[in-house]
């Protein structure tokens, strides 16, 4: 695999850990990168604070990789801690690649809320006031691509100024500034609509199209700079139609469907599309049905009549193509036009569609395609209301007698696209509807199945309804736990009980009467369901002043006949029902109303109770021979000695490319205060920790700091018997991590001898070195490379319980790791050598 792959030097990568991520990821594609873009990470954490510029630019583009190539998203703020390296290197970069690095790595992570935005103002009005070109360009792209309301006043002037730039790059990425900084300050364009109008005629193409996005936008937010700006766009629209030039053609009808279509640009568009259609320019076929939707129904319906207008008939091959794209244009231009032009519902204007194309239409209901089938119903309803109802009613009528976990969770799905669409504003509709098709699937004879797709389907669908949409849909499904002869099936429930859980207080019924219809038939359901419905039953319990008697009882019959699982949750149920305070204060904890949340504060007090607590896997329990087993103590065990905490001062680290945070001590402020300081310096000191901490010192003097101890070991003079019968459980590992030990060091010193040491290279990283000495099936404690001493080498202390034990030190760098070992036993020391050897 390693001969496939190019070589360090032909590959173009910054530097040698770029070069061996991006090899180890793409080495195996079947392996998930995020072990190697993790380790990375945390490498780069440390090496880039004191880096050169040169390696820093390394870094970032390692990071920028890393966020692409990871398989699952990193938790946001992940890359930020290198935001004040990118600032300075913005700033500080002597080329234009360096500062391009920067500003990418700042607009891809970079808030524009985030004050160390503020550190880039000034760099961005330097590289703005630039004779270089290609700085302006890179400063006006930031500006683009991340606009911030607090650079405007910095570098408005500039950007007016930069529209009348010789260079047609200038120009046009100027206009482009403006457009993005227009959403934070609307007037910005309005001071410039001379300039627009001016950049309209420019006889560079890309400076008209910036000139015809910013016309668009001044268009909508002040209408009455339409009458001037609407004869140039349609100047324009004629001439790249006469020129059939598709980008310029595009853009140009975009400007004008916002400016508003004139009579002499609607005869035009028919023409259009059947070019665009012959020439596969999809994105203009959109944009033509757009400015369509824009027109005034009459001028369509006139101009549809005399046969001037055909647009449906212009694009009807669409639908005949094997390919899903093609077909979704189609129904979406199809849905963005009123049907009395082209599906026949008026005796003037007859269908378009043929037979056969209606049947390829209607087929298009079956597909795959979640997406294709939403738009064919989209269609279908904007046509006559009428079909989905009786598309729907056949469809509960063809239910198979018998269909397997997936067949159920696609055929419900497909029951509730139709219902999604039928019934948008009408949540009871829609939750009486959803029981309906639950009823009928129960009685074609389908096992009764918890279908987990469909209910997130129908939760998510509920919680993003509009208000009354899910006040009514939850009131309707809440009236049918109390129903006493109605039998709720088990994906049903487990959907009530989630809703009822979050939404049972808008709910106008009474929670103890909630209670007694949810756990009326609780035996008749599988344990997943009874744990869903108990955990809401549970929440809605908080809210009542008294917990009803038949409830409890009948949770507490439910227990006994019950497996360990759900017994232990009636248990809980039982037991909180005597104690509702304590409920009151889990469902304070949760973060959210949601049955999720519930659970993860349920099970936060279930941790802290004592019964759970003396059982946690965290406390280490040892394993007793059965004669010791249940023995008692005959004295009790020595006191543990207290720790006393040591102290020690407390030094701020500097760097010579930062500013040097010593001089913030007392009596040094004055000579820090005459540096000057440039963007970059004070981007690095704001997101140092060590200055986030200054305020907190009062006044500047030795920081008193208490060194973490490891608690001592439980005593095991406790028992009837000192010794074991039986090893303990942690016995069959061999490694033991602990904490910087100061006998590591002194014992590495003594062996200074030139016959007691070895050192070598190895291929991989730190932990394969570690895998190896394990393999030896030998004694192995390790000391973190983050702790003392030889902080940033793995220690390795091999078979310390002899007298002569072996030390190995290993740090890992680019191409692999470095080993160096130290021993007097000259066995042990050359079995290892080998090991590591081979």
């Amino acid at each position: 695999m390693a001969s496939n792959f190019v070589s360090f030097f032909d590959s173009g990568s910054l530097g040698r850990s770029h070069y061996m991520l991006v090899r180890n990821i793409e080495s195996d594609p079947t392996t998930s990168p995020d072990r190697f873009i993790h380790d990375e990470i945390r490498a780069i954490k440390q090496k880039i604070q004191h880096a050169s510029l040169k390696e820093c630019k390394e870094y970032l583009v390692t990071l920028m990789y890393s966020s692409m190539a990871s398989s699952n998203p990193y938790p946001s703020g992940t890359y930020t801690f290198a935001i004040p390296y990118a600032i300075n290197l913005a700033e500080a970069g002597k080329t234009i690649q360096d500062k391009r690095i920067g500003y990418l790595y700042c607009s891809n992570f970079l808030s524009s809320t985030d004050e160390l935005s503020l550190m880039l103002v000034n760099t961005l009005r330097k590289d703005l006031e630039s004779l270089e070109i290609p700085r302006i360009c890179l400063a006006a792209d930031y500006v683009i691509q991340s606009p911030n309301e607090d650079t405007i006043p910095a570098i408005e002037s500039r950007l007016f100024e930069l529209l009348s730039h010789n260079s047609p790059s200038v120009r046009r990425r100027a206009l482009l500034a403006f457009k993005a900084l227009c959403p934070l300050n609307p007037e910005l364009l309005f001071r410039i609509e001379s300039k627009i109008l001016k950049r309209l005629r420019d006889e560079d193409q890309g400076v008209v199209n910036a000139a015809l996005f910013s016309a668009a936008v001044l268009v909508k937010i002040d209408t009455s700079t339409r009458p001037r700006l609407q004869p140039s766009i349609e100047s324009l629209l004629l001439s790249a139609w006469a020129d059939r030039y598709p980008e310029a053609l595009h853009t140009a009808l975009h400007a004008m469907t916002c400016a508003s279509l004139t009579p002499q640009v609607v005869p035009l568009l028919s023409p259009i599309l059947r070019w665009a259609m012959e020439s596969r320019f999809y994105d203009l076929i959109r944009q033509v049905f757009l400015s369509l939707q824009t027109l005034d129904r009459q001028i369509i319906w006139d101009n549809v009549v005399a046969g001037v207008l055909t647009p449906v008939q212009d694009i009807r091959l669409l639908l005949r193509s094997n390919k899903w794209n093609h077909r979704y244009l189609f129904l979406t231009c199809l849905e963005s036009l009123d049907p009395a032009f082209w599906a026949g519902t008026t005796e003037e204007i007859p269908a378009v569609l043929e037979e056969e194309e209606v049947g390829a239409a209607m087929r298009l209901l079956d597909s795959k395609d979640h997406s294709i089938r939403i738009k064919t119903l989209l269609v279908l309803d904007k046509i006559d209301n009428d079909m989905l109802a009786a598309y729907y009613g056949q469809a509960l009528q063809s239910i198979p007698n018998s269909m397997s976990l997936n067949a159920q969770n696609e055929f419900m799905i497909r029951l509730l696209e139709i219902l999604d669409i039928q019934f948008r504003e009408d949540g009871a509709g829609f939750a009486e509807q959803l029981a309906g098709a639950f009823r009928a699937v129960e009685a074609a004879g389908a096992e009764l199945l918890i279908l987990e797709e469909t209910v997130e389907m129908v939760l998510v669908r509920i919680r993003e309804g509009k208000g009354s949409f899910r006040i009514a849909a939850v009131t309707y499904l809440a009236a049918q736990t109390t129903n006493q002869e109605t039998k709720i099936g088990p994906t049903l429930f487990v959907i009530v009980s989630a809703l009822l859980c979050e939404y049972f207080e808008q709910v106008a019924i009474a929670p103890a009467e909630l209670l007694q219809g949810m756990s009326r038939d609780l035996t008749s359901y599988p344990a997943p369901v009874q744990d869903a419905c108990i955990l809401a039953m549970l929440r809605i319990l908080a809210s009542c002043e008294v917990a009803p008697e038949s409830v409890v009882n009948g949770v507490s019959e439910l227990g006994s006949s019950s497996r360990r699982y759900i017994r232990k949750r009636c248990e809980q149920f039982v037991e909180l029902s005597k104690d509702l305070s304590k409920l009151k204060l889990i469902v304070g904890k949760a973060k959210s109303s949601s049955l999720p949340d519930f659970l993860e504060a349920l099970q936060g007090y279930s941790v802290d109770t004592p019964s759970s607590s003396t059982s946690s896997p965290r406390q280490p329990a040892a394993r007793l021979s059965p004669t010791t087993t249940n023995s008692k103590l005959r004295y009790e065990a020595y006191a543990k000695p207290t720790i006393s905490p040591r102290l020690r001062g407390r030094r701020l680290s500097s760097s010579s490319s930062t500013l040097s945070l010593q001089s913030l001590k007392e009596g040094e402020s004055h000579e820090a205060l005459s540096q000057t300081l440039t963007p970059g310096d004070l981007a690095l000191v704001a997101g140092s920790e060590a200055l986030s901490s200054i305020h907190q010192r009062r006044p500047p003097k030795t920081v008193i700091e208490t060194k973490e101890v490891a608690p001592p070991k439980e005593d095991l003079i406790a028992f009837d018997s000192p010794f074991f019968t039986e090893p303990p459980d942690n016995a069959q590992d061999s490694t033991k991590p602990v904490t910087a030990s100061p006998d590591f060091a002194a014992t590495w010193n003594a062996m200074e001898d030139a016959n007691s040491g070895a050192r070598g290279w190895c291929q991989g990283t730190s932990e394969g070195v570690l895998k190896i000495v394990q393999d030896l099936r030998l004694e192995v404690i390790t000391v973190s490379a983050d702790e003392e001493p030889f902080t940033g080498e793995l220690k390795i202390l091999v078979d310390g319980s002899t007298a002569a034990p072996a030390l190995l030190r290993v740090r890992d760098t680019d191409d692999g790791c470095l080993w160096r070992l130290r021993s007097t036993n000259d066995e042990l020391r050359l079995q290892i050598k080998r090991a590591l050897s081979e």
